[in-house]
């Protein structure tokens, strides 16, 4: 979509200023604009409002229908409940155009904040961020555009607002509507490439409500990212200009949180299942309850470890390679178990852990982390299932956990009990899987620690709540 010029935009202020005094506002200073519309601020006797004004050749011609279809739906959410996406309050159609006016807000978009967000504010912004997610659904609607740009945000970090419903849409089957401008025989790209899943951008499934989760989730996963990393996704790519760039990246570079350490496990491993690329392994990893439940306190589970005479490592082990093409399954085992082993070194001991498996089984591995304060141990049992029609590199597989609280001089035992299906993965991207074991890992530890605190004699297999 073009940028709009100077000449536009005039004639837009001029269009606004004009319906602002037949309403008796007083026309304010321009909040930003796009390809299709540009927002005011204007002064009203209950207070300042934003007014969005569209170019009138939008509302005129072939896509005419389709945009009045979508403004359509955004005149359905006037007096709607959810706090944190923007509240419409008028939708006019006048001066051969188009007026909605919404609720104003005298905060910084989330993009150019990012660096500034604290730490802890991040999980329940991303809850709130989630609950206006979850109202559209409920109204058969999706966004299509999240976006940190699209994202304001309170000065005190703690409240957030979803703004720009300019190209909301039902979540339906349908291709044959007149707001169809997805699909079809032009098939024009709506939204931002930047923050758009790569099955989406390349079109290359039709409209569902799954293809529409799918998307939210990704974009969803967008935003966490670049509140993670402080910057945004693809920055290199987009600051190039060449939308081409961007397209690639979407299409197969994956983010990475390399070197981030004050950010929970948790969320980070959230982030990466947001943006894997396939959707439907996408829509398998996340749903809207992981957003819902707090992260694992890693920070207040390493005090209690201390307590137990657990020490943290103070030293990072060297990074190795994560991600190669085409490995066969031993060296996708042996590297998952190798970077579980890691994780759990780097985020709770240094010295008290040991590989306690008992064979060259490759498929299977056993870490007993020891509490040097008692005599007791836990023991962790994790398995690569790959299944027996796929042979060679490749193919999906089911990875499985067991934890077990026990004497420090008994032997390793996982024979019954229930096993913990964490997920199905792929050769080419086991950090993600890595990451998945160890908060598996981290919360039957959590469990550990919350038998050994209350004093109880011990040999017992940890489970996760139902």
């Amino acid at each position: 979509m073009a940028e709009m010029t100077e000449f536009q935009l005039e004639e837009l202020q001029r269009q606004c200023a004009t319906y602002s005094a037949s309403r008796g506002y007083k026309l304010g200073g321009r909040l930003g604009f796009g390809g299709s519309a540009a927002v005011f601020c204007a002064e009203t006797s209950s207070g300042d409002v934003a007014i969005k004004v569209y170019l009138p050749e939008f509302l005129s011609g072939k896509g005419g229908t389709a945009e009045r279809r979508r403004i359509e739906l955004q005149r359905q959410l006037i007096g709607h409940t959810c706090s944190s996406l923007v509240q419409l309050r008028y939708v006019s159609f006048e001066q051969e155009t188009c007026f909605i006016e919404m609720d104003y807000f005298p905060w910084k978009d989330l993009a150019r904040v990012l660096i500034d967000v604290p730490r802890d504010a991040i999980y329940p912004l991303m809850g709130q961020l989630i609950e206006a997610v979850r109202f559209l659904e409920s109204k058969t609607l999706v966004h299509r555009d999240i976006k940190p740009a699209n994202i304001l945000i309170s000065p005190e970090f703690d409240k957030l607002v979803l703004i720009d419903l300019g190209v909301v849409r039902e979540a339906t089957v349908d291709e044959d509507r007149a707001d169809n401008t997805d699909y079809g025989d032009a098939r024009p790209f709506i939204a931002t490439a930047q923050y758009s899943s790569p099955e989406y951008l390349f079109r290359t499934l039709p409209p569902s409500p799954g293809l529409w989760t799918a998307l939210t989730v990704y974009q969803v996963g967008g935003v966490l990212h670049d509140l993670i990393v402080r910057s945004p996704m693809f920055e290199e790519e987009a600051k190039t200009g060449n939308r081409y760039a961007v397209a690639l990246a979407v299409q197969q570079k994956t983010p990475n949180f390399d070197g981030i350490k004050d950010v929970p496990i948790e969320l980070r491993t959230l982030a990466l299942h947001c943006l894997i690329k396939d959707p439907n392994k996408r829509l398998k990893l996340v749903d809207w309850e992981r957003f819902s439940t707090p992260a694992t306190d890693i920070k207040g589970v390493q005090k209690r470890l201390a307590a137990l005479g657990v020490v943290k490592t103070k030293q990072h082990a060297e990074q190795q390679e994560l991600q190669k093409r085409e490995l066969e399954r031993k060296d996708v085992s042996r590297s998952l178990f190798e970077s579980v082993y890691r994780l759990i070194r780097e985020n709770f001991s240094d010295s008290p852990i040991e590989d306690r498996s008992t064979n060259n089984d490759w498929s299977r591995s056993i870490l007993r982390l020891h509490f040097p304060a008692t005599d007791q141990a836990t023991d962790f049992y994790i398995a690569v299932h790959w299944p027996p029609a796929i042979d060679g590199a490749g193919g999906s597989a089911g990875i499985t956990v067991q934890g077990a609280l026990v004497h420090k001089t008994s032997e390793p035992q996982f024979r019954v009990g229930r096993v913990v299906t964490v997920m199905e993965p792929d050769s080419t991207n086991f950090e993600v899987h890595a990451q998945s074991v160890f908060e598996v890992v981290a919360n039957l530890l959590v469990r550990a620690v919350e038998i050994l605190e209350q004093g109880e004699p011990t040999q017992v297999e940890l489970q996760l709540g139902d």
